[in-house]
């Protein structure tokens, strides 16, 4: 081999060389794998009675299946629909209703993966922030003294101090006439410490301050001044009874309500009273400056069924002062709880409004209802669709005429004959679809254009050829829910459009929802993922 032929040999070897650490480093650098970060569970919040919403670090496709084990408030409700696939703010839809100040958890599973990464999340148990969430109180409150000779305390005397609150907590400060203590106690309580008093302290009326905060980052503060000289008493007995208007034998369903009046020792201006029952907080006010304090319970679905008459106990009163009362309980309820039974009627939750402005005549309307029944009509807005379901339900209005539409009403009348609560359709206008009689014609005119399509649909079938063209014209709002001929069609144009490659299925889903908002961000649309006017407009070629 000649030296010129070497040099060419070493330089082709060098070529190869440096060829492979390039792919090398191509391979380290842009690996997808190590590119991307799989999408994180960002928060769990109820966002209405029987909504969760869940915040993902970045978009995700998922779907009702994904979620299970529901805990506490939520033992029992499952998903009957979720909303925003392919987006990260993803709505969970229960089939059940619960307090605003409902707790517990929910296992959400690893099947969810990223839009842009197709990574699978990693799955686990997340806890559902409520609604309301009930700031940190206390339940109960001692301070009791070393000495029994009718003095509360004084140099030297040790005061012990036991408490306890509504719920779990993490104590950030507790003082005691100006001291910081450390309590003993976890969670709820109760919690206990003790303080040998010195010359420097008051004696008669002792400076209490606790700081806390709640599982969900909720901070409270709690300052009370406690005076006493009874050296064997939980706090102050400042109670006289607590009665109620369920002293009579019964039952309890859905919408029933049980009043619960508390009645001081003496008369307690200014006071503030504590007490949950069936497991719900209850809100206690005075109309007649603190002689009484009254609060309701109201059976609502998803609530604890009682068997037998279940009293309330646990209820404190904390006076202008800061005093905190001994817990005191109720004695005389006789009715038990049927929290499954609708003794009212159904009871319904506006789930999606009409939007403030819509430029259809027959706009779309869903909410939720506890049972079956019959639909009312109430102001202008009637419909064609007369029955309700158990859980979600949308209706479409029957043909308006352009204007504002702000006293429609919806009802269900129940099996049993009887009319649950009205819901208040919020106020929406009609605009740019002509008068009542246009409307109905245009609607005519559309049926008869829509069964034509159908026809030669039929015939392409007939004769092999089922491939959808941009001659079909699409009539009908579609959403997430819809079913039919039309969203067949809808998934054969998104595919020869290139944003969508699942199956032809009819039924319109997460994968469906996540290819329009891709085919309306080519058009310039608002990405909403549903078919409204604009996006009809733009398959329509109009």
């Amino acid at each position: 081999m000649t030296k010129s032929s070497n040099n060419i040999f070493i330089m082709s070897q060098k070529s190869t060389i440096l060829a492979c650490v390039a792919l090398f480093a191509f391979g380290v650098f842009f690996a997808p794998s190590a590119t991307f970060a799989a999408a994180t569970v960002q928060s769990v919040k109820m966002t209405s009675s029987n909504t969760i919403t869940i915040i993902f670090s970045q978009p995700v496709y998922t779907s009702a299946t994904d979620y299970s084990n529901f805990t506490d408030s939520f033992n029992g409700l499952g998903v009957t629909s979720v909303l925003g696939s392919g987006t990260n703010n993803i709505v969970l839809v229960l089939n059940g209703t619960v307090s605003t100040t409902g707790t517990g958890s929910l296992n959400i599973g690893s099947n969810i993966k990223g839009v842009s990464d197709n990574q699978y999340i990693t799955g686990g148990t997340w806890t559902i922030v409520p609604l309301v969430v009930v700031p940190p109180s206390l339940t109960t409150f001692s301070m009791l003294s070393s000495v029994s000779d009718g003095t509360f305390a004084g140099t030297g005397d040790v005061i012990t101090v036991t408490f306890a609150f509504n719920k779990a907590v993490n104590i950030q400060t507790f003082t005691l006439a100006g001291h910081q203590l450390y309590p003993n106690g976890s969670g709820s309580g109760p919690y206990s410490t003790t303080y040998t008093m010195q010359s420097s302290d008051a004696q008669q009326s002792v400076p209490v301050s606790i700081t806390m905060t709640d599982t969900y980052g909720s901070q409270s503060r709690i300052n009370l001044s406690y005076s006493s000289n009874n050296t064997g008493t939980s706090g102050t007995s400042m109670i006289g009874a607590i009665t109620s208007n369920a002293n009579t034998s019964g039952v309890l369903g859905i919408g029933d309500s049980i009043t619960f009046t508390l009645t001081p020792t003496i008369v307690q201006p200014n006071a503030r009273v504590y007490g949950y029952y069936n497991g719900s907080p209850l809100t206690w006010t005075t109309s007649n400056g603190g002689a009484n304090y009254t609060a309701t319970y109201t059976v609502a679905y998803g609530q604890a069924s009682q068997t037998y008459p279940v009293q309330i106990s646990g209820v404190t009163l904390t006076d202008q002062y800061g005093n905190v009362s001994a817990p005191a309980a109720g004695y005389d309820v006789q009715k038990t709880i049927n929290a499954l039974t609708q003794s009212q009627g159904p009871m319904l939750s506006q789930i999606t409004a009409v939007p403030a402005t819509v430029t259809t005549a027959t706009p779309l309307y869903t909410f939720y209802s506890s049972a079956a029944g019959t639909i009312t009509y109430g102001g202008a807005c009637t419909s064609q669709t007369t029955s309700a379901v158990v859980g979600l339900n949308t209706i479409m209005f029957s043909p308006l005429s352009n204007g504002t539409y702000g006293n429609c009403t919806i009802g269900v009348i129940g099996n049993s004959g009887t009319l649950g609560n009205t819901l208040a359709i919020p106020t929406f206008t009609v605009t740019g679809v002509g008068t009542t009689n246009t409307t109905n014609t245009s609607n005519v005119d559309a049926l008869a254009a829509q069964l034509q399509a159908l026809k030669d649909q039929l015939a392409k079938a007939q004769s092999g050829n089922t491939t959808t063209d941009s001659t079909y014209k699409f009539y009908n709002p579609l959403k997430v829910g819809s079913k039919g001929t039309e969203v067949s069609e809808l998934q054969k144009r998104l595919t020869s459009e290139g944003v969508y490659s699942g199956p032809i299925t009819g039924t319109y889903g997460s994968q469906t929802e996540a290819a329009v908002k891709k085919y309306q961000k080519l058009h310039g649309l608002t990405q909403l993922g549903n078919v409204g006017p604009g996006t009809r407009a733009a398959l329509n070629g109009e």
